[in-house]
C-alpha cells in the first residue's frame, strides 16, 4: 500500500528518481525482516528465499509498469537470475540439512 502511494506521488508530483534507491532499500530491509525472521530467529530456507525473490521482483516490476518503462528486459533479467541462483541455493540448503549430503 505504501509502495503504491509512493509510486503515484512520484508520478503526480514529479519526485526525483534519486529518491527511489533509499525507498527501495527501506522496503527491502522490511521485506527481509518479514520473510526471514521468525520468532526473533533467522530462518533462511529455499522456500523463504523464493518468496522473497518473487515479492522483490514484483515490486520492481510494479515500479517499472507505473513509471512506463519497458518491462520485458527486466522480466528477462529476473528470470535469468532466478534460474542461475536457485539451484545454488538448493544445493547449499541440502548440504546444511541434518540428513543432507556432506
Amino acid at each position: 500500500m505504501i509502495l503504491l502511494i509512493y509510486l503515484s506521488a512520484s508520478l503526480a508530483y514529479s519526485i526525483s528518481q534519486a529518491f527511489w534507491f533509499p525507498a527501495l532499500v527501506v522496503i527491502g530491509i522490511l521485506l527481509v525482516r518479514i520473510v526471514f525472521i521468525d520468532g526473533g530467529e533467522r530462518r533462511i530456507t529455499l522456500a523463504r528465499s523464493v518468496v522473497f525473490y518473487v515479492i522483490a521482483a514484483a515490486i520492481l516490476l510494479l515500479r517499472y509498469l507505473v513509471l512506463g518503462y519497458p518491462v520485458t528486459p527486466l522480466l528477462q533479467a529476473i528470470v535469468l537470475v532466478g534460474i542461475a541462483s536457485f539451484p545454488i541455493l538448493y544445493l547449499r540448503e541440502r548440504r546444511r540439512a541434518p540428513g543432507g549430503v556432506g
